[in-house]
Order: C-alpha cells, then sequence, then structure tokens
C-alpha cells in the first residue's frame, strides 16, 4: 500500500506541476500571446516557431487535436 502511495504522490506532483505551468502561461497576457500564436514550441524556444496550440493539452490529458 505504502507504495502505492509514493506512486500517486509523485503523479499528483508532476500533474500539479504541468498545471501550474499552464496557469504561468494563461495568466500572462504576454506570454498567452506567444501561446496563441506559436504554441508550446514558441514559448520553449522563446518567441516563435510555428506549432499546435493543442499540443500542450495533448502533454496535459493524452488527447488533443491532430
Amino acid at each position: 500500500m505504502r507504495k502505492v502511495c509514493i506512486f500517486l504522490n509523485k503523479s499528483l506532483k508532476k500533474q500539479f506541476k504541468k498545471l501550474s505551468e499552464a496557469y504561468e502561461v494563461l495568466s500572462n497576457p504576454e506570454k498567452r500571446d506567444v501561446y496563441d500564436k506559436y504554441g508550446l514550441d514558441g514559448l520553449k524556444e522563446g518567441g516563435g516557431a510555428g506549432g499546435n496550440p493543442m499540443d500542450v493539452f495533448s502533454s496535459f490529458f493524452g488527447g488533443g487535436e491532430k
């Protein structure tokens, strides 16, 4: 049972981190503009190289548009 709790705790920490990063982007007008135009890759590269904005949702929820 302890191993299950440790696994769930790590999993929840990872998901919380992803949600926090998403909130940081969506609550900042400048970052949100870059994300809207260039997607997650644009944020990682500092400006924009295209990309599909739905990719971030697929990384969170395992779906998204492709």
